[in-house]
């Protein structure tokens, strides 16, 4: 999969022949970011197009209110990995920034969407904005999309059966609350952690499960939740 870190980096040449794209936050990648992907492939497929999923390096939060912006479910690295493994071609992944804040959702649509990724079809989930004071939704995409010649396609929050709605929200209060299951449950995957242990009170010496670098799954993640404060 390539990755592009900025508008810059986007060649527009490479796109001529149309794309699909995914637009969203996915921190997790949960079950309802996987819908939208599979949804994503498949419109890919059947276009004959490639397929783009464009997020952002960091919350968007974390610029416009950094003191209600919650814990990220997955590094810059996780997400990415991510995204491969499910199959995506193209990512493009931008830090949210204070330029980027003050694009118009319309020009978001027109210059960047189309201009650069050259997008026949567009894919969000029902509850995500974008563009500048986040008024651009599935209405606007909609009413641009006969002129500037693409299709829009709304994906359905997933339900899952315990836990309702699945959301990066809901995901990050189940761990929060120490549900490890239930997060893994609505992620379709085991949740892991992964980290460096640095020199602090030296209580690494009687672990067991934690080397200079780590990946905890499920079951070491409850006794790492168990032995360590969160920071």
């Amino acid at each position: 999969m390539r990755v592009f870190e900025s508008l810059a980096a986007i060649p527009k040449a490479d796109f001529e022949t149309g794309s699909a794209v995914a637009i969203g936050k996915f921190d997790g990648v949960h079950l309802g970011h996987q819908a939208i992907l599979a949804r994503l492939l498949e419109a890919a497929q059947n276009n004959g197009s490639h397929s783009v999923v464009f997020t952002f390096a960091n919350n968007p939060l974390s610029y416009l209110r950094p003191e209600v912006c919650p814990l990220p479910l997955m590094s810059r690295e996780q997400r990415i990995e991510a995204l491969s493994a499910a199959g995506v071609d193209n990512c493009v992944m931008v830090e949210f920034d204070e330029a980027f804040s003050q694009i118009p959702a319309e020009e978001f649509v027109e210059k960047i969407l189309v201009g650069r990724l050259r997008a026949r079809h567009i894919i969000m989930g029902s509850d995500f904005r974008f563009g500048y004071g986040g008024v651009g939704d599935a209405d606007l995409l909609r009413k641009m999309s006969s002129r500037l010649g693409f299709t829009v396609e709304v994906v359905s929050a997933v339900v899952d059966s315990d836990a309702g709605c699945v959301s990066s929200t809901r995901v990050r209060q189940a761990i929060l609350a120490g549900d490890v299951e239930m997060a893994s449950n609505m992620i379709g995957r085991p949740v892991m952690v992964r980290g460096e242990v640095v020199h602090g009170d030296a209580r690494g010496e009687t672990s067991d499960f934690l080397p200079p670098t780590w990946e905890a799954g499920s079951r070491d993640l409850c006794r790492l939740m168990a032995s360590t404060r969160v920071l």
